[in-house]
């Protein structure tokens, strides 16, 4: 995989970056619509001055709450759970998106609809002779927990191993449809008869959603445990428009919707932090009137640097010998972004602040 940046254009707004990423995107790629943007936000009403001008249901918050039993990971609200970290004893719990659920080639940007239930014990020296392996109990608890709540379509149970100071983690791991994971995690905490522990979240919906959980007085947005930290880091804001969109690039905002997005945020400068607009799988032309193939390696990103100017980078993958050959892209590309007036640069990959 190759990774560029275009250098030589003054960018000192998203506007005007976003302008020249239009412009770049309609010279040298055969699509331009469906793109990812991720805004770290400050308060609420600029999530939802974000929230009005492009997709409602991709605002998220960060939040964390001591756990007394399972009953306490049950309820609407966490319907919208999409990311978990929860801490008991020597056992840990995790929820994150499914990456695999995310295809290598041709994607339509649509969320991923399994979520991936991890399950780690950690184990101390001296180890007992049944720790020394991931054991067949667990497995069969967490499959019959598995079979009772997806049914006859749920997956064998994963496992890793770690050596960690001569002790041991394993991790068990269960892929599940992402509108049963809050019914897992309690499931397991049951049967595991996990209690008195702590857990951060990562919640995903509407800006109204969003503000129903900060006003439940069910959980703290700010003070996070050392061992609890905020799924969020290290931005550490506690509200965001979009959620690690470069792992997983869900579209959330439209080619229209960009300038008028892009000026919302240069007017409300001091109100977001963290920003990033990306658009994965593109088609680069190449020479001879060809397209290369949508792969996830090939992306623009626009992005904020340390210097408080804005670039855009740009990847050309390729996953299979006969996908078109690096040489191609720049052939193409290099003479017409050095006629409009900038150059393009090897990179190590993108930056951004």
């Amino acid at each position: 995989m190759k990774h560029f940046e275009i250098r030589g254009w003054h960018l000192p707004t998203l506007t005007e970056c976003i302008k020249k990423a239009l412009a770049l995107l309609g010279a040298i790629s055969g699509e331009q619509d469906g793109f990812s943007m991720e805004a770290h936000c400050k308060d609420l009403v600029t999530l939802k001055y974000l929230a009005d001008v492009a997709v409602p249901t991709c605002c998220a918050c960060y939040c964390w709450r001591d756990l007394v039993g399972e009953e306490q990971l049950r309820g609407e609200l966490f319907s919208l759970m999409r990311r978990a970290y929860i801490v008991f004893d020597e056992i840990i719990l995790t929820l994150n998106a499914d990456s695999e659920d995310i295809p290598e080639r041709d994607w339509n940007g649509e969320p991923p609809a399994f979520s991936i239930v991890t399950l780690k014990t950690l184990h101390r020296p001296p180890l007992a002779s049944d720790a020394k392996s991931p054991s067949s109990k667990v497995i069969e608890l967490l499959s019959t927990i598995g079979g009772r709540v997806v049914g006859s379509t749920f997956q064998s149970i994963a496992t890793t191993t770690a050596w960690i100071d001569q002790g041991r983690e394993h991790s068990y791991f269960m892929k599940v449809p992402r509108e049963r994971s809050s019914e897992i995690l309690s499931y397991i905490c049951h049967q595991f008869d996990l209690t008195n522990g702590r857990g951060s979240f990562e919640f995903l919906g509407t800006p109204d959603e969003i503000d129903l959980i900060r006003q439940s007085d069910t959980f703290h947005f700010d003070g996070f445990p050392a061992d609890c930290w905020n799924l969020n880091y290290p931005a550490d804001t506690v509200l965001s428009f979009g959620t690690s969109v470069f792992m997983y690039p869900v579209q959330n905002i439209k080619s229209h919707q960009l300038l008028p997005a892009a000026s919302l945020i240069d007017r409300l400068e001091g109100a977001v932090g963290y920003r990033m607009l990306l658009k994965r799988y593109l088609s680069w032309k190449l020479p001879g009137e060809r397209l290369s193939p949508r792969l996830r390696g090939n992306y623009l990103v626009v992005s904020r640097l340390k210097t408080g100017y804005y670039a855009i980078f740009l990847g050309f993958d390729r996953s299979e010998d006969s996908d078109p050959p690096y040489r191609q892209f720049i052939k193409f590309s290099a003479p017409i972004i050095e006629e409009m007036g900038a150059e393009l640069a090897n990179v190590p990959g993108p930056k951004g602040s």
